[in-house]
């Protein structure tokens, strides 16, 4: 990396602004942190979603990966007389003066890009430091700096690493929203009417023509300047058109009718040596003056100069503008083999010198952009940095993409129609995780290229008059995919369309209101309306149906955060309310963690009755929800009225509980207990997943108060459960806040808390009765249950007369339990103690195990399931990892490598082989140890794992029947999902059953594999 240089980053949705790199860091750990974090807060990534047997993942696609970061190579490109010097008056000389870092460039102009450029360069140049770095953030917008990053952040690491920030954006003033001390700060927009003088237009423009084109001009100097005044030609960019089609005039056949040239060169290449060329008069250049003034007008003619071959690969550049070289001729290449219209020997083959007629409008270039070597084991980096080059086609100006397939679509309609079924093929195989085509997919760079182009393609396409509906057809079935990176192509094409009819930055047409807004939510109605039609009785319809309605949620995240904070449209909020009623679990999950969790941070204020009304609708939606909620708790923001978001948050829940309080007093009569509980219910989760400052004593203990309210006037298990699990949750992260008022360690409640314990177990139990003596005992049982957490957060070894004490109570507990609120918490709190004091739990288990029903028997099973799925995660080693329902454990697969037993499985193991053990105990081995195998639905193929099956084959002689039948049901079903997973032609438990079947000296095994065998086959 130069110690002097230019680095441009082009802003997009779900980017990290490199905050790092402006600050002037190397690739430091510190930096990477701050890159991860920054990630995290802006693009919500990486949330995991887990209920009942569905885990979705949604990872927001993040395009950081591929590094979007240039230095910009070619300086004097910006410098005069090439770019016309701007009438900037002192602008340069008092942001160096003032020390001030951060510009942002706005206005309605074409010439923003080149305008940032020049100053980056002429800034560069001026100041005297010779590790100064200039960033140029391209197309920022608000939206992007809404989370948790804002201008005066930047502001504040250029200054810190002693570089500068260029910001142009397209949004105005207004937009931006800022202060009348910040607008005066950072904001510049030029008057465009005196931004460039004619001399250095016309000086521009010669740098410009070509040779021939350049010495017929020369003496016409003057005149020239008196034409671009004449049709005010105020912008750089009408400079670079006029260049071309003067540049073009070579390619101009005057000789014949088009028609009847096309007639006679078709088939042929154009033989511009016998060329009539159209004299330049002061007329004719008055023609090309006033098309250079008019984007469309001056690209039309440029086109049709071209012959039918380079107007179909410049179709196909702008297809694929952006896409690295040898992505671009692979592509080009499946689009000439898959579509007929496109079929063409000579582009089949096509190279560098077929675009040799195209340069004055794309452009082909080598960039660089940093790479970050990364750690060895062994051999040490010279560098921790090096720079990768990248070569790739680019149309020279971005603005043109849209006014090309407008020209295109005239002539090529067909040909654009026959192309998208290709377009759609290539986005769905760049989410593949194993692609076979290596040019088009071969590293994460190429496969976020494509996403990246064709994203810009689709959206353009769909702003064509007459485009829509094909555009709309190809988006539908991206959206139909259940992979996220593909949906979310189809968030950012309706985004564009929405950001489209928002932008101020239009030059050509007239119906900016008109075009944008009516594609992205109309699109958005139409995919709803079809997606709704879809049949229901077959699972892949319904799948179809759940994926389009995700990717609307996705749209919905977009394109409202375009409305300022606090002000999100009725229209936002009625899709909100639509999306909720939709009772998949899919859609719960996409419209919760993804669309509410970026929308609560920013219209809280809008969206508190809106969020009232959708947490009712739909309990799929309350978590979410509840997580929104407790995440916004800690933004550091207020809302239009000076509210802190933190305040708003609590209050609304307050607001929340206090509704229910006022139901509950209304002599038990809620008219909707549905509605009421699923706000109860949001309540109570959000309360438990608040994040609270340590010194937030008075909240904490309100929050606590509030969830034993619930608990008092809550019988419903939808309602007590989750303020069980939230109980526990504030007790073990707050536990010295409240450790006094719960007096946890055993001396008993004060007063006025025993005496709301004691309304809770009479609701628990819908006692009416007095107090008994039983009543009072389980008072105790449920300050047992608080005293775990006190012994959980305390760790001392020396407790262990108090632990076993307390085990053994919370072991009778299960016993006589039969409210699943009591239940959940018990199991939880054996759950924590068992981790620390696994020996004591052993010895616990050991006398429990006598005489309880097959019932309590099924529950302290669950809780050895999830013991042993705990030890199991931490063990160490393996040789490579698998996931189950979101967790990670390790796995051996070397037979050299043996895999530790857990604590648990040694426990059972030793149960199994000990004679001396009642037969009750080793029943309650195999059954837990066959539920260890299904919980995670593998085994291990090594001496290990033998010997577990060898312990279970020497005790099936000594099966009842039922434990028989469960031998084969968990069997059956571990065969069924390693089937379904891996699809193996013969599964691990297959090869156990082989094993058991060949086993002539144990009959009732062999029984037992037969029995398997016969159910597999339904399988």
């Amino acid at each position: 990396m130069n110690s002097r240089s230019v680095w441009e980053f082009y802003c997009r949705q779900n980017e990290v602004i490199p905050l790092a790199e402006i600050k002037g860091g190397k690739s430091t750990s510190e930096n990477l942190l701050q890159i991860q974090t920054q990630s995290i807060f802006e693009n919500t990534s990486a949330f995991k979603i887990e209920t009942g047997d569905i885990s979705q993942s949604i990872s927001i696609y993040n395009s950081r990966q591929q590094n979007n970061l240039f230095q910009l190579e070619t300086l004097d490109e910006f410098k005069s007389p090439r770019y016309p010097t701007p009438q900037l008056g002192s602008l340069v000389e008092n942001l160096l003066k003032e020390n001030r870092r951060l510009l942002l460039l706005g206005g309605n102009y074409d010439d923003k890009k080149e305008l940032a450029r020049y100053l980056a360069t002429d800034l560069l140049e001026k100041n005297n430091q010779p590790k100064t770095k200039i960033f140029i953030l391209y197309d920022i917008t608000p939206q992007q700096l809404n989370k948790s990053l804002y201008l005066k952040d930047i502001d504040s690491y250029a200054h810190e690493g002693n570089n500068y920030v260029i910001a142009v954006t397209n949004e105005s003033l207004s937009q931006w929203g800022l202060t009348s001390d910040e607008q005066d700060y950072w904001w510049y927009e030029p008057k465009i009417n005196e931004l460039y003088k004619p001399e250095a237009l016309v000086k521009s423009l010669f740098e410009y023509l070509n040779d021939d084109i350049k010495s017929d001009l020369i003496e016409l100097e003057s005149v020239i300047r008196d034409k671009i005044t004449a049709h005010k030609l105020r912008t750089f960019a009408s400079i670079l058109r006029c260049a071309r089609i003067l540049n073009n005039l070579n390619n101009v056949d005057i000789s014949e009718s088009k028609e009847s040239k096309k007639t006679e060169e078709r088939g042929k290449s154009h033989d511009t040596n016998k060329t009539k060329i159209k004299p330049i008069t002061l007329e004719y250049l008055d023609e090309i003056f006033e098309d250079a003034n008019n984007q469309k007008n001056s690209l039309k003619q440029w086109y049709e100069t071209l012959t039918d071959k380079d107007q179909i690969i410049a179709l196909a550049l702008t297809f694929f503008d952006g896409f690295l070289e040898d992505q671009f001729f692979e592509a080009l290449y499946e689009l000439v083999v898959k579509t007929r219209s496109f079929r063409n020997k000579e582009l089949e083959s096509a190279d560098q010198k077929d675009l040799e007629n195209l340069t004055s409008h794309f452009i082909h270039d080598t960039r660089k952009y940093p790479q970050v070597i990364r750690t060895f084991k062994f051999v040490k980096s010279k560098s921790e940095i090096t720079d990768i080059e990248i070569r790739s086609f680019h149309i020279r100006s971005e603005d043109e993409r849209l006014v090309l397939f407008e020209i295109a679509w005239e002539k090529y309609r067909r040909q654009i129609l026959n192309a998208l079924p290709v377009i759609v093929n290539f986005i769905r195989e760049s989410a593949d995780e194993s692609p076979i085509n290596l040019a088009l997919y071969g590293s994460p760079l190429h496969r976020n290229k494509i996403r990246d182009v064709l994203v810009q393609t689709l959206s353009n396409l769909g702003l064509v008059s007459g485009a829509i509906s094909a555009i709309q057809e190809a988006l539908f079935q991206l959206a139909a995919d259940d992979r996220f990176e593909v949906q979310e192509v189809v968030a950012r094409v309706i985004e564009y369309w929405y950001a489209y009819s928002r932008s101020s930055a239009l030059f050509y047409t007239q119906d900016k209101d008109k075009r944008g807004k009516k594609e992205s939510l109309g699109t958005l109605q139409v995919f709803y309306s079809r997606a709704m039609e879809v049949a229901l009785n077959r699972q892949e319809t319904r799948n179809i149906q759940n994926n389009v309605t995700a990717t609307i949620a996705l749209s919905v995240t977009r394109i409202a955060a375009y409305d300022p904070p606090g002000e999100l449209t009725e229209e936002m909020c009625d899709w909100l309310k639509e999306l909720a009623y939709n009772k998949s679990q899919i859609v719960a999950n996409y419209l919760g963690y993804n669309t509410l969790y970026n929308l609560v941070l920013r219209h809280l204020e809008k969206l508190s009755i809106t969020l009232k009304e959708i947490t009712q609708l739909n309990a799929l939606i309350n978590t979410p929800i509840a997580a929104s909620l407790a995440n916004a708790y800690g933004e550091d923001r207020t809302t239009s009225q000076g509210e802190k978001y933190t305040d708003k948050v609590w209050n609304t829940l307050n607001t929340w509980c206090e509704e229910c309080e006022r139901d509950w007093q209304a002599t038990n009569q809620i008219t909707n207990t549905e509605n009421y509980q699923r706000l109860l219910r949001t309540v109570a989760i959000a309360y438990g997943r608040i994040q609270f400052d340590k010194n937030e004593i008075d909240r904490i203990a309100s929050a606590f108060d509030r969830l034993h309210t619930i608990l008092i006037n809550e019988e419903q298990s939808f309602v007590c459960e989750p303020t069980t699990t939230s109980i526990l949750s504030l007790s073990n992260q707050y536990f010295e806040q409240i450790e006094s008022e719960l007096d946890i360690l055993g001396y008993g409640f004060s007063d006025d808390r025993r005496r709301q314990v004691v309304e809770v177990i009479k609701s628990v139990y819908q006692s009416n009765t007095q107090l008994t003596k039983e009543t009072d005992d389980i008072l105790q049982d449920l300050e047992v249950m608080f005293r775990t957490v006190g012994l959980a957060k305390k760790v001392n070894q020396d407790n262990k007369i108090l632990v076993s004490h307390t085990l053994q109570k919370l072991f009778k507990m299960i016993g006589k339990e039969s409210r699943s609120l009591i239940n959940k918490t018990v199991q939880i709190a054996i759950r924590l103690l068992a981790d620390i004091y696994f020996e004591l739990f052993v010895s616990q288990l050991e006398l429990v195990t006598h005489g309880i029903s097959e019932e309590k028997q099924q529950e302290i099973i669950n809780i050895m399931i999830e013991i042993y799925l705990d030890q199991r995660s931490m063990q160490k080693g393996g040789d490579g990892m698998f996931e189950v329902k979101g967790c990670h454990y390790p796995m051996w697969t070397d037979p050299d490598h043996q895999r530790p037993l857990t604590n648990l499985e040694q426990t059972m193991s030793h149960w199994l082989n000990n004679s001396n053990r009642s037969e009750f105990q080793r029943q309650l081995a195999v059954e837990s140890s066959l539920e260890f195998i299904r919980a995670l639905g593998t085994l291990d193929l090594n001496p290990s794992s033998m010997g577990l099956i060898k312990d279970l084959e020497k005790y099936a002689p000594k099966c009842s029947d039922n434990l028989r039948n469960k031998f084969v049901e968990i069997l059956t079903e571990i065969h069924r999902d390693q089937r379904e997973q891996n699809q193996q032609s013969e599964t691990d438990i297959q090869k156990i059953i082989v094993y058991w079947l060949k086993n002539e000296n144990n009959p009732e095994i062999k029984q037992i594999a037969m029995r398997a065998s016969l159910e597999f086959l339904n399988v």
